[in-house]
């Protein structure tokens, strides 16, 4: 029994070195995202140990100038989305299955530097890596862009979703242009 054991130890040991000098090393990534055939996507991040990211209205209004530098760069659509002091929420639809991180790190870690250059801070500024919910294209789209833009209505800050500046649902119910907003095809045209 003990060889048995001792042999595969040894042999697992090989294998990771003989991996290491051909450097075939596999790394594994932080979180494995589901993939499905909508690319439509609910985006959550936090603020580390839930505290507030946007003091002033000039952090909102970097973090919006931010959002919209990347949707451009990575050709990113944003159906919904709202920025609450501490967390944010947004759906959207990037190009590729591969563009996603790539958005969302360039948003996080240019906000993180701001906050921190704004702020005299140091460490996290996040929660951690963004979570993502895979949203298919039917009934569940136009519920999730609701609950989006009623966060701060579920919080008390306004008593309409219509009344917060920073979210979508000015766009969306008042028809107010939001360059931030992109309508979204798999919404009746009512919406």
């Amino acid at each position: 029994m003990e060889r048995g054991i001792s042999n595969q130890v040894s042999n697992l040991v090989t294998n990771q070195v003989t991996n290491l000098v051909t450097n075939q090393v596999t790394r594994m990534p932080l979180r494995s995202r589901p993939l499905s055939s909508s690319l439509v996507f609910h985006v959550l991040n936090r603020g580390n140990e839930h505290n507030t990211l946007f003091r002033a209205t000039a952090d909102f209004v970097h973090y919006s100038r931010l959002v919209l530098k990347y949707k451009q760069k990575f050709k990113v659509k944003v159906y919904f989305y709202c920025f609450m002091p501490n967390h944010i929420h947004m759906m959207i639809e990037p190009a590729s299955f591969n563009v996603m991180p790539k958005f969302m790190q360039g948003i996080t870690l240019s906000y993180a530097k701001y906050y921190r250059r704004q702020y005299e801070g140091d460490g996290h500024v996040w929660t951690g890596s963004y979570k993502s919910k895979n949203i298919e294209k039917d009934n569940y789209l136009q519920q999730c862009g609701l609950y989006i833009e009623a966060n701060p209505v579920r919080a008390g800050i306004v008593n309409n979703p219509e009344d917060y500046p920073w979210s979508s649902a000015r766009a969306h119910i008042c028809k107010v242009v939001d360059p931030l907003v992109d309508p979204c095809p798999y919404l009746e045209p009512s919406y």
